[in-house]
């Protein structure tokens, strides 16, 4: 395989994740932006309480990485929790008044960049870059699953052999 391509590859991975959209909400770190962004969507999508469980998938990441977040975004008056009324052991999570006003800012404001990009990177383009980044992402994952499943099965081997 050409090292070039896979020099390049990285390259274009880098600049993808330093481009960070969610810079452009004021006062909201990149992960509470979109944690709070999330929240609000899950509510009006699903119409129904938005738990821990979801935001945890819905992130990938742990739930005390959730719990961090939506603790700051409590802080700062964006967020609420409450106690579920049907599991006590859960928490509900909402987004205030004030959340909500930065939510659709925030909206606005990356339907803006969006919607200027695409004008400019072309519709046809766009379709197609979408098209071909999944594909690749499905191909990531795959291939990623792979090497985790002989990887835990060499260590499973391993140390059966000690």
């Amino acid at each position: 395989m050409d090292p070039s391509l896979i020099r390049d590859f990285s390259r274009m991975a880098f600049r993808l994740q330093k481009i960070k959209l969610y810079s452009l909400v004021p006062n909201l770190h990149g992960r509470e932006a979109y944690t709070l962004l999330k929240i609000g969507s899950y509510l009006e999508d699903a119409n129904q309480n938005c738990f821990y469980e979801e935001m945890q998938e819905q992130l990938a990441v742990t739930k005390s990485a959730v719990s961090q977040m939506v603790s700051s975004l409590e802080d700062k008056g964006y967020v609420m929790r409450k106690i579920d009324p049907v599991d006590r052991r859960k928490f509900v999570l909402s987004v205030t008044e004030k959340g909500q006003g930065l939510v659709d800012e925030t909206r606005d404001v990356l339907n803006t960049v969006i919607k200027e990009s695409i004008t400019k990177f072309g519709e046809d383009n766009t379709r197609e870059f979408i098209r071909l980044f999944n594909l690749f992402a499905d191909t990531l994952e795959e291939v990623k699953e792979n090497i985790q499943n002989k990887l835990e099965t060499q260590n499973a081997v391993s140390e059966r052999n000690d």
